[in-house]
């Protein structure tokens, strides 16, 4: 995500990256928290951006695009839009609904970071996938999609159209099941899942901030 947070700070907007609770430290920390704590951080910056700018813009990857749709679901007042790129609305897998209580036999599984198509691009990511997580995820992606229609804010939406982590077709069920006005989406045919660090980053990077700069182009400069 740094790479997009710089282009966004290069393009004049004020910008906030968090580290998210059980993320930068080992699977088996990330394996004790739970989705409301990963929330709590970002609604922790949704709060103190919004008291210092008009406009607050929340964007992610994957995950980070579902926690970037609750807090428009949440903060409908507080959030006027969202960049998403590939985000999550469930997960793809049939152990899923399973997880909490495999998580207790099996406490992890192969790490499915990287789905990257460029050459030589890794993802910094744990060595191990920690089930409890999947569960966390699971609930969080259902609770998120259950409300999309809570979603109404102007939506710039970047979707790889083979990935192999998060299915396209969760883009188009945003599409579909949200109430924004506004959505502008952006195909990209030569990245996977892992958008930021593969081909189409730059192109990604650009036509979000440019987004943003229509969506805000008679006020202040948001904070993204």
């Amino acid at each position: 995500m740094r790479a997009w947070a710089e282009h966004f700070l290069d393009a004049g907007f004020a910008v906030s990256l968090p580290l998210l609770s059980g993320h930068g430290t080992t699977w088996q920390e990330m394996a004790k928290t739970k989705w409301s704590h990963w929330a709590r951080d970002i609604d922790h910056e949704v709060r103190d951006s919004a008291r210092r700018h008009r406009n607050v813009a929340v964007c992610g990857l994957s995950m980070g695009g579902t926690l970037s749709l609750l807090m428009a679901q949440q903060h409908p007042q507080r959030v006027s839009a969202l960049c998403l790129a590939n985000p999550a609305l469930g997960v793809p897998s049939r152990i899923a609904p399973l997880a909490k209580t495999l998580s207790k036999v099996v406490p992890s599984l192969s790490a499915i970071g990287s789905d990257i198509a460029q050459p030589g691009v890794s993802e910094e990511c744990y060595e191990r996938l920690p089930v409890a997580s999947v569960a966390q995820l699971y609930d969080l992606t259902g609770k998120v999609k259950r409300d999309l229609h809570k979603v109404s804010q102007p939506i710039f939406l970047a979707t790889s159209t083979a990935d192999h982590v998060v299915p396209p077709k969760h883009s188009d069920w945003l599409v579909e099941e949200s109430s924004s006005l506004e959505i502008e989406r952006f195909t990209m045919e030569r990245s996977y899942h892992v958008a930021t660090l593969d081909y189409d980053a730059e192109e990604l990077f650009r036509r979000s901030s440019d987004f943003l700069r229509g969506v805000f182009s008679d006020d202040p400069p948001a904070d993204a």
